[in-house]
């Protein structure tokens, strides 16, 4: 009889060769050939050794080897590099099945939208395009410019071309480092909040990509903005009463408007849009229900056009009722007697189809600050001083 259930194998080839000799060898047997009986029962033994030995043999592309120390060694991948190239993982294990096992545990952990990611291969520019295309409806022309200039003239030089799986929360934390640092175009740093107000745009192009199926590692959140702190410039007393004097002394539009700001804190745009109709005499408040800007006008293919534009307020708690300290009350009384003025007028202007923007204000702010012989600040700062008392219905 022949046998070959005490053959141990080594390799599938070997295997598959003894099996087609005893199919070859099965023809020159007869029938009645007892012998033949017997090369059958080990036809059917060879072919149950070799199922078992095939399982414990690693296949093509399954990324598993057995090493020289006679450890076997398995890989798989865990993340991609920028360019799309794989990045692997190995682990150990004593012998195949072992770390066959681990292997798969390994890989049924991975995110599968990591590797839809791949396939996809678009990056922060693409969703960054498409968050502002389903933004542009529902938002505030005003905000949408901003989030738009915020998108094209930082995030989409910078890291537009980045693949969504491939930026980490290090990869975003350098990035906000850099604008703080430099980031203006003459090599200066961004203020604070305009680098969070950034950060705020990079969160919502990632979860436009998250909603796409995108695999997302980078939280924005976790990335924080550590402004530099610099001195606050504002008003001393002195300085205060000497603007006070001058303003008094020369009671224009403009200047009504400065004692405005200086006594109830309003925003600069906010003032631009008042009208002496957001003035109420008799219950003695400012009312603040819209804002002025200028902002880029996208109907025209320009860098360099703008447009005016007065809307509410960004926040609904800006829209609010401010109290009038009698000593400005009385001011603005006697303005109004004196000047006849049309309620639908513009306080900084006193004509109803005229207004004032916030550069030129400001400008005009730095020349009354210059005449009054007072270092030079932002009109903004005239907020600082002191908390400015407010009510929503009065």
């Amino acid at each position: 009889m022949i046998s070959y259930s005490h053959y141990t194998f080594k390799s599938r080839k070997k295997c598959r060769n003894l099996c087609i000799f005893i199919k070859n060898t099965q023809k020159s047997f007869s029938l009645h050939n007892t012998a033949y009986f017997f090369v059958i029962i080990d036809l059917f033994t060879v072919k149950k050794r070799v199922k078992m030995e095939e399982k414990h043999m690693p296949r093509k592309g399954e990324n598993i080897y057995k090493r020289k120390d006679g450890r076997w060694e398995a890989r798989y991948i865990y993340a991609f590099k920028e360019d799309g190239s794989p990045r692997y993982r190995s682990i150990y294990a004593a012998d195949y099945l072992t770390v066959k096992k681990k292997q798969n545990d390994a890989k049924r952990k991975m995110d599968p939208r990591l590797f839809q990611s791949v396939r996809m291969k678009k990056n922060i520019s693409f969703y960054g395009l498409l968050w502002l295309e389903r933004l542009k409806p529902s938002s505030k022309e005003s905000t949408y410019v901003r989030y738009h200039y915020l998108f094209s003239h930082y995030i989409s030089p910078m890291i537009g071309d980045r693949l969504v799986y491939t930026f980490s929360n290090k990869d975003c934390e350098v990035f906000l480092n850099k604008l703080l640092v430099s980031g203006k175009s003459d090599g200066s740093g961004l203020a604070p909040k305009t680098v969070t107000d950034i950060r705020s745009v990079v969160k919502l192009i990632l979860k436009t990509a998250e909603k796409e199926g995108e695999l997302s590692l980078c939280n924005p959140e976790l990335c924080p903005v550590k402004p530099v702190r610099k001195p606050l410039r504002i008003l001393s007393l002195k300085e205060q009463q000497t603007l006070q004097d001058y303003l008094l002394e020369n009671l224009t539009h403009k200047n009504i408007g400065t004692l405005i700001a200086l006594y109830t804190g309003v925003r600069l745009g906010e003032l631009c849009a008042m009208q002496w109709k957001d003035i109420h005499f008799q219950e003695q408040y400012l009312e603040i229900s819209k804002t002025l800007h200028r902002v880029k006008d996208h109907t025209v293919d320009s860098e360099h056009n703008t447009k005016i534009i007065i809307t509410p307020p960004k926040t609904e708690s800006s829209i609010r009722n401010i109290p009038i300290p009698d000593f400005l009350f009385e001011i603005l009384q006697q303005y109004v007697q004196s000047h006849k003025i049309d309620p639908e007028a513009y306080i900084l202007t006193g004509k109803k189809m005229n207004f004032r923007e916030p550069r030129s204000i400001e400008y005009y702010f730095k020349k009354t600050l210059k005449k009054c012989q007072i270092e030079p600040l932002h009109f903004h700062c005239l907020r600082h001083p002191y908390v400015k008392p407010t009510t929503k219905n009065l």
